[in-house]
């Protein structure tokens, strides 16, 4: 999903079009961030448990 919003033709896009591709740009970004952070965090604990 990244890639295909990364990817999006930026050109072709009117400005709200643009502007909602951005925020969801973000969004994801902000979830995959949230998602790396529950994913170390869970690593940490299983490391914690052997």
């Amino acid at each position: 999903i990244e890639q295909r919003v990364s990817s999006l033709p930026v050109c072709g896009l009117k400005e709200q079009e643009q502007h909602e591709a951005e925020s969801l740009n973000t969004k994801l970004q902000l979830l995959k961030n949230r998602l790396v952070t529950v994913q170390l965090q869970l690593q940490e604990r299983h490391v914690e448990d052997q």
